[in-house]
């Protein structure tokens, strides 16, 4: 178990050292990841495809019964370290809504492809403060 633990934090912080973090902040940073505390972020790409359309009706139910999963999408060209955020109801269905933001999906797809489980949490629902202002989605993110 400790071995595990060790690695995981030996990985995170190798990420955040080819990023750019100085050494000694990369391996705290990744203690305090793997120590389970949370990070909040916001999901990117979501006013592409039907994103809008799905987080608009994710508004008409309990913010308790909103799922969140992510994956490695490793069929995007784009970005071969892209995370896929996809969000449903409880007996509904899920659909793609969108993905991490880039730096953090390099730090966590490392961690993904291990078969190590990211806790996701749905946090809200954001936006539309303004007539054809975009609706966004916040999320947590917590190493089991």
């Amino acid at each position: 178990m400790k071995n595990k633990i060790k690695q995981e934090v030996c990985i995170i912080a190798n990420t955040f050292i080819k990023q750019g973090v100085a050494q000694s902040i990369a391996f705290i940073k990744a203690w305090a990841v793997v120590k389970g505390r949370s990070l909040l972020t916001k999901v990117k790409g979501v006013t592409f495809g039907n994103s809008q359309k799905a987080l608009q009706r994710l508004l008409q139910y309990n913010p308790n019964d909103i799922i969140v999963s992510i994956e490695h999408d490793k069929l995007n060209l784009h970005d071969s370290n892209a995370i896929a955020v996809n969000v449903g109801i409880i007996d509904k269905g899920v659909v793609k809504i969108g993905y991490l933001p880039s730096q953090l999906a390099k730090s966590l797809k490392p961690i993904l492809d291990m078969g190590i489980e990211v806790k996701t949490i749905f946090k809200a629902i954001r936006g539309a403060y303004k007539p054809y202002m975009p609706l966004g989605i916040e999320i947590e993110l917590c190493l089991n």
